[in-house]
């Protein structure tokens, strides 16, 4: 009898252990999912703005966030070429991003901007994003092939600056079709799916341990 409850015990504590695990690398999941980003030429056609620009200074702020410590900045770049937008020398874009426990292995790219180093960079409402599976990637990673095919550009009229996008205060889910990004739907089925393992597993451990008591 002894036995069995210990069995269920372990058991019990077994999935609290697996469900907890789980929920981390679904939260990691998120941040970088393998599916790799639209043709730039596609995302181009949705976009707001887009171009290449070195990242000049970053204004930090801590936000709240789900799990981890969340960030917001606001990024100045010094920009070459502009495809899309008003083709300001200075511009300036806000971003979202979180700081996981452990590194996510599978993600080639940066998790986030980093001063003096030239990007690529594709906004929406003022936002974008930098992750494995978005087309906004520094500019000596990006495929070249994929570059040509948004043309020559405009070139920046020397002195001008953006206007400032307001900072949100939280993080931002990034779905808009063609922004390479369709994150919560996924990471929400797989919360619920672990959720519903996790609940079936204490039932089960609460069950034997009744039965094998009597």
């Amino acid at each position: 009898m002894r036995l069995a409850i210990g069995i269920g015990t372990a058991f019990g504590l077994l999935v609290v252990i697996t469900v907890t695990v789980f929920h981390a690398t679904a939260k990691q999941a998120q941040a970088c999912s393998p599916a790799p980003p639209p043709p730039m030429i596609h995302v181009l056609e949705g976009a707001d703005l887009a171009f290449v620009g070195e990242v000049i200074s970053i204004d930090r702020q801590s936000i709240k966030g789900d799990d981890y410590p969340t960030f917001e900045d606001i990024i100045e770049f010094r920009t070459s070429v502009v495809w899309k937008g008003e083709p300001y020398e200075t511009m300036f874009v806000g971003t979202t991003w979180f700081l996981p426990p452990t590194p996510i292995s599978n993600c080639p790219a940066d998790p986030i901007f980093f001063k003096g180093i030239r990007y690529i960079v594709f906004v929406w409402e003022g936002r974008t994003h930098l992750s494995a599976n978005t087309p906004t990637q520094r500019f000596d990673y990006a495929p070249k092939d994929q570059i040509a095919t948004l043309g020559s550009g405009k070139t920046p009229i020397p002195g001008s600056v953006s206007p400032i996008p307001e900072r949100k205060g939280q993080p931002v889910v990034y779905e808009r079709s063609g922004s390479g990004c369709s994150l919560t739907p996924g990471y929400a089925l797989g919360s619920i799916n672990l959720s519903v393992f996790g609940l079936a597993g204490m039932l089960a451990w609460f069950w034997i341990r009744q039965r094998f008591r009597r």
